[in-house]
């Protein structure tokens, strides 16, 4: 029999009473019903982590009951990600309003959106080139913010990229994107609009490598970046980046204080956003320094300068349009003041230690506004409150007396536990001091260690764990196995525990041949297994085989009652090129199910409405397909449909990108889906977003482990990366 997957507001008759209002609220401000909590607008949120916590069906407020899990239940109706991963999974897709490819060819280069038109046929796609040599790790996703979760928005949707460069005066070190959806001379953003936008670029003084995040209202964004071996967290009120404007004339005082400010107008006027934008005069780099930008905008005729000009009198001025090589510059506020500054403004402190960070993004906990970050010396961090007051770290958390690289950490709200791996292959549970049912308590510290997972030092775990708190199950990628269970030392290997411990494995199954710097990435649910109660049917996806001359292999794990995993089935194998070093150089595995307007359904072994879609890239295919070749420089964007897991999965499309010759690298990050649209001006913008390393090295600061005589070293690192977005198929 055929089931729909149930939104969280239609489980029961009883939980629509009571949810109506204990919902609202979540969706309001984050957390629980509170008396005191602010009130503003929340869209939909898309960032990495809402990838690695994921929820089955929980079932019904009847057979919570039932089976005496009601109190779990409710958490899981409170938690933030579930609520969007349901109203998104839910509200359905509707189909692209033209008749273009399902996913079709992608541009190579910074080509004109025309000569993108004419010969990739695909209206909405665009591609932005970003700076000279940026690297980022091949586990980064973008963070897309939606207005609405039914209608694309031109002005408020936007799509926010690291660049993976040091920040400068030349060189944003983050950026972000609107007028996303459109075509120049129809309906839509092109009509008015390059297509996408510039919504805000800046220099934020270091670089970021690892996956952004944003606030549940889209206002802030939270980063790590690094400087040398620093690694500090950012916090970021931006605001929209002001027009190119000119005709201003003015005044300069080296003094530049609130008493005698730096630029007095004789001809134009400020406005506040102006602040943090580029000012220059007509002998840029003589009288106003070379990159300065205004810090404070007094009145609107007088400003102050990040650095003080040389005093001068009637200069023509010109205050430039953010972009990424003319970034504006968020004043720097102290902790204290930056709940209350005016954007754009940000907060920046160096992580206790200080140390280094290399593969962990942050990881936000929306209900208790807290965020978890590990580092390269086997600690996990935590800052609490960080968007909503005075942002503080409390002591950090030693994993290990060895200090090894640790991965992105995830939060299970249920068990209270966070879930963290390192390089050297633990796999650590660390009380998050907020509740739950397993790592109570009101301390943050160590709960428990699993035992060595990986086969050494950078075999490890690289990847922030996929976590299912309904199932109570989490697994960890394991890039080369130390002999665990049914997995042989070398393996991939995926290893499952329970929400409940990490000190013995539930399960272990293997994904293929294994090897140092061929990092094994998360893989992704189907919509079989989101449709099932607790997880108890469906299967998981995973890239693997990473270290084997070629080869690459997508396996299809099933997952049964008590949601138990049984051997691995290679659903494609010879994906890649077999011969010489290449590998397969796997991004991450992202799913969405399409089903037009409606919720995609499933059976107990199958989806039977909708198409439930992979999306990946690999290095360089075995053999060519319409879209894609098979040289050695030929990276490939593919979409497979998989709606009966039990049959091979089927091409729905490709699209050729830019990636290392020979031994190969990663061609892109980890690809984020962007919001539901079934109706309005913009019906059927739905698009995918990545960042492809188009030829660069992949890593970061201090690239990880890429660097090594066996990784993808000695190629090239000054490359143009490119911020994509691509066309979702259409069911």
């Amino acid at each position: 029999m055929s089931t729909k997957r149930r939104p969280f507001y239609m489980m029961s008759s009883a939980a629509v009473i009571f949810g109506l209002v204990a919902i609202s609220s979540v969706l309001i401000t984050g957390e629980p019903a509170s008396p005191t909590a602010s009130r503003h607008h929340v869209g939909m949120v898309e960032d990495w982590s809402f990838h690695r916590l994921v929820f089955s069906d929980p079932g019904t407020y009847e057979q919570a009951i039932a089976t005496g899990a009601y109190s779990k239940w409710l958490n899981i109706q409170y938690d933030t990600r579930f609520i969007l991963q349901q109203t998104k999974r839910s509200s359905g897709v509707k189909p692209l309003f033209d008749a273009r490819p399902p996913f079709g060819i992608l541009p190579r280069g910074p080509w004109s959106f025309h000569e993108r038109e004419a010969r990739s046929k695909l209206k909405n796609d665009w591609t932005e080139t970003m700076l000279a040599g940026g690297q980022v790790q091949p586990n980064m996703y973008p963070a897309k913010y939606s207005f609405s979760t039914t209608t694309a928005s031109c002005t408020s949707d936007f799509v926010v990229y690291p660049t993976g460069v040091a920040g400068a005066a030349a060189a944003a070190s983050i950026i972000a994107y609107n007028e996303l959806y459109g075509v120049t001379g129809t309906s839509g953003c092109g009509t008015t609009a390059t297509v996408p936008s510039v919504y805000w670029a800046y220099n934020t003084g270091a670089m970021v490598s690892t996956s952004p995040i944003l606030s549940l209202d889209g206002s802030k964004v939270a980063f790590i970046q690094v400087t040398g071996t620093t690694a500090s967290l950012v916090l970021l009120k931006w605001a929209q980046t002001p027009a190119t404007t000119t005709g201003l004339v003015g005044n300069l005082n080296a003094t530049n204080n609130a008493t005698t400010p730096g630029i007095t107008l004789t001809a134009g006027t400020f406005t506040a956003a102006d602040v943090g934008a580029r000012i220059s005069d007509t002998t840029t780099g003589a009288d106003i320094p070379a990159g300065d930008t205004i810090s404070s905008v007094l009145s609107s005729t007088t400003a102050l300068l990040a650095a003080p000009p040389t005093t001068a009198t009637a200069q023509s001025l010109t205050i430039t349009a953010e972009a990424l090589a003319t970034p504006g510059v968020p004043p720097a506020v102290t902790a204290a003041n930056f709940q209350g500054c005016t954007a754009p403004c940000m907060y920046s402190v160096a992580l206790s230690g200080p140390v280094n960070v290399t593969y962990s993004s942050p990881y936000y906990d929306f209900a208790n506004d807290a965020l978890y970050v590990g580092d390269n010396s086997s600690h996990l961090h935590k800052f609490t409150p960080v968007f909503n007051g005075t942002p503080t770290e409390v002591p950090e958390v030693t994993l290990n007396g060895t200090a090894y690289d640790v991965g992105p950490p995830v939060l299970d709200y249920i068990s209270g536990c966070v879930f963290v791996g390192d390089s050297q292959g633990y796999l650590y549970s660390v009380s998050s001091g907020a509740g739950g049912s397993v790592c109570t308590g009101n301390s943050f510290a160590l709960f428990g260690t699993s035992e060595l997972l990986g086969g050494g030092a950078l075999y490890g775990i690289f990847d922030g764990p996929l976590v299912d708190p309904t199932a109570g199950k989490v697994y960890a990628f394991v890039t080369d196995s130390a002999h665990i269970g049914s997995c042989a030392a070398g393996d991939n290997c995926v290893v499952q525990f329970t929400t409940q411990s990490v000190a013995t494995p539930n399960n272990e199954e293997p994904v293929g041949t294994g090897a140092a710097n061929r990092n094994l990435y998360a893989g992704a649910f189907d919509n079989v297994y989101y449709s099932s109660n607790g997880g108890t049917a469906g299967d998981l996806w995973v890239m693997g085989n990473t270290g084997a001359t070629g080869g690459g292999t997508l396996y299809r794990i099933p997952i049964g009652a008590l949601s138990a995993m049984s051997a691995p089935v290679a659903a494609i194998t010879g994906l890649t090129y077999h011969t010489g070093s290449n590998r397969v150089w796997a991004s991450p595995i992202t799913e969405f199910c399409n089903n037009g307007l409606s919720a995609c359904t499933a059976s107990g072994t199958a989806t039977t409405g909708g198409t439930d879609y992979l999306f990946f890239s690999v290095n360089r295919l075995q053999t060519a397909t319409s879209n894609c070749g098979n040289a050695s420089t030929d990276g490939c964007v593919l979409s497979y449909s998989i709606d009966t897991p039990t049959n091979p999965p089927t091409l729905a499309g490709n699209a050729q990108v830019l990636t290392l010759g020979t031994p190969g690298c990663w061609a892109t990050g980890g690809i984020i889906v962007d919001n539901s649209v079934p109706t309005g001006t913009e019906a059927g913008a739905s698009e995918i977003y990545l960042y492809e390393l188009n030829g660069n090295t992949a890593g970061g600061p201090t690239q990880g482990t890429y660097t090594s005589s066996t990784g993808c070293t000695g190629h090239v690192t000054t490359a143009t990366p490119i911020a994509l977005q691509g066309s979702q198929a259409s069911p």
